[in-house]
């Protein structure tokens, strides 16, 4: 009885000296753990050029229908990330649609180049589910590069 009383105590001993962390993520968080990287903000209030057609990315599917985006673009022309509180343009490159399942996105300003890679999941209607990569990186070297999900339509 003696010996099972202190097998007992040396299992509750071994599991208390665990370190349990926090593993909630944080949406502002890079997936990269360099000093150096981007902090890419989320972003709640569409800029005034996305106004009908566009591709709006969230961190995921969760995020994605709270409205919390990452990235969005106007489908043609311009695309916003939000940094260090300031919501960034760019210009968008042509994008490589030659795919109707896999879409390349690339654009740029004078402070950060912004890459898309996305892969198509889902149809509906006029709108399709994405799923893909999201990646910035600025001039000074920092980068940014995460998972994300969200739609594109009309």
């Amino acid at each position: 009885m003696k010996q099972n009383s202190l097998i007992l105590f040396a299992i509750a001993l071994l599991f208390g000296s665990c370190n349990f962390t926090d593993r909630t993520d944080k949406k502002t968080e890079n997936t990269n753990d360099k000093d150096n990287d981007i902090v890419l903000q989320i972003f709640t209030e569409l800029p005034d050029a996305i106004d009908g057609c566009a591709c709006l990315f969230a961190e995921d599917n969760k995020a994605f229908k709270k409205g919390e985006y990452l990235y969005a673009d106007n489908m043609q022309t311009v695309g916003f990330v939000k940094i260090d509180g300031e919501m960034l343009q760019v210009t968008l490159d042509e994008s490589d649609n030659s795919s109707d399942v896999e879409i390349q996105t690339t654009g740029k300003n004078e402070d950060i180049e912004v890459k898309l890679d996305i892969r198509k999941s889902d149809q509906l209607d006029y709108q399709g589910s994405y799923f893909g990569t999201l990646e910035v990186k600025t001039t000074d070297g920092r980068k940014y590069k995460k998972t994300i999900f969200g739609e594109c339509g009309c």
